[in-house]
C-alpha cells in the first residue's frame, strides 16, 4: 500500500491471508498494488477493505467527484447491454452444444448401420462364393456312366 502525498511504501507482505490494519496519518486516496511474484502460476488476489473516518470534510469533498445520475443512468444502459449479450451467448453456446449431440447421435447412428451392412455383405459374397465352388466342382467332375 502507498501513501496517498509521499508516494512510499507503507506496507508490504508475500505471505497467504494476511491481516492488515492500518491507520491512516493523513487524507487522500491510497493505492493498493499487486505485484504477481510468478511467471508460472496463475495468481488471484482477493481483499476487503473497512474504513472509518475521523475525518468528515475529506468525505464531503469527495462528494463532488462522485458520478452524476447521467452517468449512472449510462452505465445502467451499458450493463443491460452487456448483460443481453452475454444471455446471447449463452443462447448460442446452448444450440451449439445441442447442435453437436445432435450430430454425435447421428454419427453413432450411422456408424452402426454401416457395422450391420458391412457385416450382411460379408455373410452374402461368403455364401455366394461358396455357392460357385459348388457349381464349378460339379460342373467340371467327370461323371461315369454305369
Amino acid at each position: 500500500m502507498h501513501h496517498p502525498t509521499t508516494d512510499a511504501t507503507v506496507w508490504s507482505s508475500r505471505s497467504v491471508g494476511d491481516l492488515f490494519k492500518y491507520t491512516a496519518a493523513s487524507t487522500g486516496q491510497y493505492k493498493l498494488c499487486f505485484k504477481q511474484t510468478s511467471s508460472r502460476a496463475r495468481q488471484t488476489a482477493s481483499f476487503q477493505v473497512h474504513t472509518q473516518s475521523d475525518y468528515g470534510g475529506y468525505f464531503e469533498d469527495a462528494a463532488s467527484t462522485l458520478a452524476s445520475k447521467s452517468q449512472a443512468e449510462k452505465l445502467t444502459i451499458i450493463s443491460s447491454q452487456i448483460e443481453n449479450k452475454i444471455h446471447d451467448l449463452l443462447d448460442q453456446q446452448d444450440y451449439a452444444i445441442t447442435r453437436e449431440a445432435m450430430h454425435r447421435y447421428s454419427q453413432e447412428e450411422t456408424s452402426s448401420r454401416m457395422f450391420f451392412w458391412s457385416m450382411a455383405q460379408i455373410l452374402v459374397l461368403t455364401s455366394i462364393s461358396v455357392i460357385q465352388l459348388f457349381y464349378l466342382k460339379r460342373t467340371f467332375e467327370i461323371k461315369l456312366i454305369a
